[in-house]
């Protein structure tokens, strides 16, 4: 902008002279304060003083806008429901040159595959509340706009499901516990604990949390908790802590739930689960070794024979918490005095049968155990003496005497 004098200007009094424009570039800064001059027809004047500012920030003072529980955001935020919801917003103001207008707007969506498709035409509103959302998007806006058409915007997505999680799963970790079905069998007479997972299966908006309940009855320890840092994708699996008993522990009556949630707040119950409590072992096991049937204290048998052979029946029955294993195993040991040392060389075996065995001791070991950790025990020790006895004879009498073999 050159110095300029307007000499034509409209009115009366007062007469409104106007400049040409006055122009800059992106990037510009402040020019130094400037003089205005106004002169009347004799030549008398009157200046006033005028500074210039660079206002590039939109509205930032104050503004604020909540829907949903979820604030906005410049970028904008996401927030998920089931049911109604409402919203308050706070106008901005400006500290540079002024605000000009703060708008509010509501849009909607619907959606597909969890996503928003195209939002419709903005509408203008004074405030929030949704009373019988349907299913989709809502998007709100608040818009503020400076006298330099400077703009600040506040953006939430509000989306709503109604749809519930598809699926909850529940799984059980721990040696003393096994779910089977809707049944929790823990092994009881002992102290243990064990965990219980639901895996949460929504296609839209995506699982949660996880629901576990309390349990009081004596001797059991479990408070209720929702679990909300699951892992995996799409179901996310959610674990509770330890579910914990004493050994005099009885079973909790009744039935409990466990629920899964989506993150608009809608929830399944998986089916109810029971305690039950299982102290028995697994039956059905035999063994024989050398001829003698094991025994769950254990049987010991004596041969001098470094050959000798075995039979064995698994377990395979168990009236609780169901079968889980049966395993055979042979140990050794040196036998000295008649008497064994400490057994080791531990090795699973599929058969007995016994050949050139040096003096020592062998066990042999058939154990089922149960899913809770229950355990049947037949043991059979052989003690194999391959070494034949020494004999030293003496003499002792008045009239006899014994020379080498000879008495």
């Amino acid at each position: 902008h050159n110095a300029e004098t307007v000499t034509s200007g409209t009115g009366t009094n007062p007469k409104t002279f106007t400049s040409t424009a006055y122009s800059w570039t992106a990037g510009a800064s402040n020019p130094t304060s400037k003089t205005i001059t106004g002169y009347d027809f004799a030549g008398n004047s009157v200046t006033t003083s005028l500074s210039f500012t660079v206002d590039n920030a939109g509205p930032a003072s104050s503004g604020a806008l909540t829907v949903n529980g979820a604030g906005g955001s410049a970028g904008g935020t996401t927030s998920y429901t089931k049911t109604s919801f409402s919203g308050s917003k706070t106008d901005f103001s400006d500290a540079g040159a002024g605000i000009s207008t703060n708008v509010l707007t509501r849009e909607f969506a619907t959606i597909t595959d969890g996503v928003c498709d195209s939002f419709d035409s903005a509408t203008i509103i004074a405030s929030i509340s949704e009373t019988t959302p349907a299913v989709g998007c809502y998007r709100y806006t608040l818009t503020a706009t400076d006298l330099l058409d400077n703009v600040s915007v506040l953006k939430t997505t509000v989306m709503v499901d109604l749809t519930a999680p598809s699926s909850v799963v529940v799984s059980e970790t721990g040696s003393a516990g096994y779910l089977s079905g809707s049944t929790v069998f823990f092994r009881s007479g002992v102290s243990g604990s064990l965990t219980l997972s639901a895996a949460v299966t929504d296609a839209f908006p995506g699982a949660a949390s996880a629901t576990f309940p309390a349990i009081a009855t004596t001797n059991w320890t479990h408070n209720a908790e929702t679990d909300t840092s699951g892992s995996g994708s799409n179901p996310i699996t959610y674990t509770s802590t330890n579910f914990s008993w004493t050994s005099t522990a009885t079973a909790p009556s009744g039935t409990r739930t466990i629920s899964g949630a989506d993150k608009a707040g809608n929830s399944t119950n998986a089916t109810p689960i029971s305690f039950v409590a299982d102290g028995s072992a697994p039956t059905g096991g035999a063994l024989t070794v050398a001829g003698t049937p094991g025994t769950s204290g254990g049987a010991t048998v004596a041969t001098n024979s470094a050959l000798f052979s075995g039979s064995y029946t698994d377990f395979d029955a168990d009236a609780g918490s169901g079968f889980a294993s049966s395993v055979l195993v042979r140990e050794t040991a040196t036998l000295a005095s008649g008497s064994c040392g400490s057994f080791g060389n531990s090795s699973t075996i599929t058969s007995i049968s016994e050949s050139a065995l040096a003096t020592g001791c062998y066990r042999y070991t058939l154990t089922g155990t149960d899913n809770v950790g229950n355990t049947s025990v037949l043991r059979t020790i052989v003690q194999v003496d391959v070494t034949a006895p020494s004999v030293v004879v003496t003499e002792n009498g008045a009239n006899s005497v014994k020379s080498g073999s000879t008495i």
